[in-house]
């Protein structure tokens, strides 16, 4: 899947985007959990922070800005470049999404 990188003002890695055309909201956590070393902090699939995490004491979210974003945003919450994000977009990177997926995706467009 492709990434969207975001910079501080001193150019650091400190977020990256994902589209969330193919990527359901409960397949992003599912990736996150299968990184080594996640504990989940809070999970509210219906909120926009949707997700919390901590990865070797860090704690990152991943959001859907305005809850109708058509990409999440993961970063830390306090700001900050580290190789635990990597890890994340990495993981996020290496996703495929199935043909059922989008076939899914497009039936859900249908009914709303």
């Amino acid at each position: 899947m492709k990434t969207y990188d975001g910079y501080d003002n001193d150019g650091k890695f400190v977020y990256f985007e994902a589209p969330n055309f193919l990527l359901f909201r409960k397949t992003a956590v599912k990736l996150i959990k299968s990184i080594p070393g996640v504990s989940i902090i809070d999970v509210k699939i219906n909120e926009d922070i949707f997700y919390t995490l901590m990865l070797n004491n860090r704690i990152f979210e991943i959001w859907e800005p305005f809850g109708d974003n058509s990409r999440y945003h993961i970063g830390e919450r306090a700001i900050a470049n580290s190789n635990e994000l990597e890890i994340i977009k990495q993981k996020f990177s290496e996703f495929r999404p199935g043909l059922f997926a989008f076939f899914l995706n497009i039936t859900k467009s249908k009914r709303a």
